[in-house]
């Protein structure tokens, strides 16, 4: 989806680096071995100021939520979208609409996942933004 876009973006230009990356084994087994879908989120993130960049807002926008939604780090882009072109009173509301719809998201995932997290503070890993869910099975229950 992306290297498509690249070329037709980009006529062709650039498309081999591009595919050699994402298509790289360390890259590709990294993000599927660790659980890590930080390209999936940069996928969504290119592709959103890709259509920016095209002034089709509503697409960028929608493609913007969703990364929100899968990650919080694409809030960093959020004063280039408010500073992109003209600004009116409707793309601060699809906006603001598309950030809330992100946290939101992020909210219900905290609440629903808030136990695994409390409870990664007290394991052994000793990092409390790092969840294996090898520690619960491995660990006693403590009473």
């Amino acid at each position: 989806m992306v290297g498509g876009l690249v070329h037709t973006r980009f006529k062709g230009r650039g498309c081999l680096p591009f595919f050699a990356w994402i298509l790289n084994p360390l890259v590709v087994l990294g993000g599927e071995m660790a659980g890590n879908y930080d390209m999936i989120v940069a996928a969504f993130v290119f592709m959103s100021v890709l259509f920016l960049s095209e002034r089709r807002y509503s697409v960028a926008i929608g493609l913007f939520a969703v990364s929100v939604a899968l990650k919080f780090y694409p809030l960093i882009l959020l004063p280039v979208y408010l500073l992109w072109g003209k600004s009116n009173r409707r793309r601060w509301f699809i906006l603001g609409l598309a950030a809330l719809s992100g946290a939101a998201s992020y909210i219900y995932w905290a609440s629903y996942y808030a136990r695994d997290f409390m409870a990664s503070f007290m394991l052994p890993s000793g990092n409390p933004f790092v969840f294996h869910p090898s520690e619960v099975l491995l660990t006693p229950l403590r009473q």
